[in-house]
């Protein structure tokens, strides 16, 4: 399927869009010149990494008796201060650190640093707990942010976020409240249970959110995406809708089973769909679809038992007229941007209400029959119509106003992120943060954190 679309600048090109992540970088050094020892094993290694504490004064540079080491993981950076005052010490701790930073991430290295104060490094101890940066109120409730995009069904209208990292894993979890200090308490809650019993425990009993984005075309890209809610320890069926004699029959592969009890919830919302039907795997999907149950079916790019190109491909041979589409489950939207690569010919990417995300198909998505043949074509009209149309004011002019460091400081801002973390996230001052944000709000026209966030999410 072709899409004959425009090449003067109708169509964001990678480097121009607004949701660009910094990418994941691990930490780096020297390679020895024997490949058979571990250099983040070596303490000699270590010493040249760390480096003297230093202050300027009066316009001198002073440098301190204490040593300090810089880690950058995951797209994080933080330099941590050493106590140890030998050199041979120091190069010591820093070698602990870092590895119960690859081990157990950031939190744990935090808290291993605070719990120092002259003792013997090793793993963090469950007595430690009380000491971790992110275990009280206090550290959420500077990380609570309002979602442009709510749960529908939520109870508060203006119900508080926040987004919570472990490991290399991040969600947003709705509270439940409009209250910093009700909020606050349950993030922490959250986080402590996320800690206890890990993701699939918590994800599994407590309501999260995720952005769903379906893939209509790859060169160019061309996708619509919404934002989503899981229930509460929800069991999907494995089928659902049934409310039409007629229309399309959709079938669904989604490897989790909360994520695929809301997905079809959402399909079955869309225009001129009969029922779905959910598959686990690739493997069940192909044994199923034998006598050719479904007229279109969608399909995670990320299948546990079998790549989703292949797949595409082996249904291609046995059912050449069955229409099939990608679809990814982000974080967030700017991950629908960072997860692309290798697109040559622009992006389109567009947001829509979880009722529309067919809006692209929905020509051939008619009640009294389904037509396939007619699915290139609607793709075409939709997103070619969007480029014909007479120019209209943009609403969005300010993403052309920011730098390219300002919409970094935004979307940290956007992720419930204070200052100074921001600060060692991209590496600069606290002072040049806050100067950032005063011109971001200038640019934007507000004057709290809050409403550039909620600006931000209505792109």
């Amino acid at each position: 399927m072709g899409l004959p679309f425009s090449n003067g600048g109708a169509i964001l090109s990678r480097w121009q869009c607004p949701c660009t992540v910094q990418a994941i970088r691990p930490i780096c050094l020297k390679t020895t010149k024997s490949p058979s020892v571990d250099p983040f094993d070596q303490p000699i290694n270590w010493e040249k990494r760390i480096f003297q504490n230093s202050y300027t004064r009066a316009g001198l540079t002073h440098r301190g008796r204490r040593w300090s080491v810089k880690f950058q993981l995951y797209g994080r950076r933080k330099t941590f201060s050493l106590p140890a005052k030998l050199r041979s010490e120091a190069a010591e701790q820093a070698r602990s650190l870092h590895n119960i930073l690859h081990l157990a991430g950031w939190d744990e290295a935090v808290a291993a640093h605070q719990s120092l104060g002259g003792l013997e490094m090793g793993e963090p101890r469950p007595d430690r707990l009380s000491k971790r940066p992110a275990d009280n109120c206090n550290y959420w409730r500077a990380r609570l942010i309002r979602r442009k995009y709510p749960d529908p069904l939520a109870k508060v209208s203006a119900e508080l976020s926040v987004r919570i990292e472990h490991g290399v894993t991040c969600r947003y979890f709705p509270l439940g409240s409009s209250d910093p200090e009700a909020s606050s308490r349950h993030a922490l809650e959250i986080y402590r249970d996320l800690r206890a019993n890990g993701w699939e425990s918590v994800l599994a009993r407590r309501r999260n959110e995720f952005t769903l984005a379906v893939f209509w075309h790859h060169n160019p890209v061309v996708c619509t995406y919404t934002t989503l809610y899981t229930r509460d320890g929800e069991v999907p069926s494995r089928g659902g809708g049934d409310h039409l004699k007629t229309g399309a029959r959709v079938g669904l592969i989604e490897p989790e089973t909360l994520i695929a009890s809301v997905l079809s919830e959402c399909v079955c919302r869309q225009h001129g769909v009969r029922w779905v039907s959910i598959f686990s795997t690739a493997a069940e999907a192909l044994g199923a679809l034998g006598n050719r149950s479904v007229d279109l079916l969608l399909v995670n790019r990320s299948l546990p038992d079998l790549p989703a190109t292949t797949l595409l491909r082996q249904l291609k041979t046995i059912h050449p007229n069955l229409v099939t589409f990608l679809y990814g489950i982000c974080e967030d939207s700017n991950q629908i941007f960072a997860s692309l690569s290798g697109v040559i010919s622009g992006y389109f990417l567009q947001r829509r209400q979880p009722d529309n995300l067919f809006s692209p198909i929905q020509s051939a998505m008619r009640p009294e029959a389904f037509s396939p043949r007619l699915i290139p074509n609607s793709v075409r009209d939709y997103f070619q119509g969007h480029f014909d149309a007479p120019a209209q004011p943009d609403d969005h002019d300010w993403l052309e106003q920011l730098t390219g460091r300002e919409q970094q400081i935004l979307n940290c801002v956007a992720k419930g992120y204070p200052d100074k973390e921001i600060s060692h996230i991209l590496g600069i001052s606290v002072w040049t943060v806050h100067n950032h944000l005063k011109h971001i709000y200038e640019k934007l026209n507000v004057h709290t954190r809050t409403e550039a966030v909620v600006r931000s999410l209505q792109k």
